[in-house]
């Protein structure tokens, strides 16, 4: 509140201040959250839960904003959630929050949803 204020008294309007929780949105009447890769990667360092690690090919991938193959997956952190997962290098450090999706035939990727490549490509 007191850095708001600071910034108000300048004449400046500030639009946002400190870490980016996600994103709120109503759908057929029902509030949904969308955490952002920072909640993600702030909760996953404090509980080293909810995490799948990945090797250097699938890191490399995802970083462009691409899907991993479940083959790429080495390590999972349990328990892992229904709609999302953070993913980590074999360094333990976040770099996207994805979704796992299971295709027709049986196989699993984990869908890229937001990488911390999409800040230098589309981000700013």
């Amino acid at each position: 509140y007191e850095m708001f204020m600071e910034i108000k008294n300048v004449g400046l309007e500030p639009y946002s201040i400190g870490l980016f929780l996600g994103r709120m949105y109503v759908k057929k009447n029902r509030i949904r959250y969308i955490p952002s890769l920072e909640s993600s990667e702030v909760l996953y360092n404090i509980s080293r839960r909810n995490a799948i690690m990945v090797n250097e090919k699938a890191t490399q991938l995802a970083l462009y904003g691409r899907n991993i193959f479940w083959e790429n997956v080495i390590r999972i952190f349990p328990p892992i959630h229904k709609k999302y997962v953070v993913v980590i290098t074999s360094a333990h450090e976040p770099i996207a929050l994805g979704r796992i999706r299971e295709l027709n035939h049986g196989k699993k990727i984990i869908e890229v949803l937001i990488d911390k490549g999409w800040y230098l490509r589309k981000g700013g």
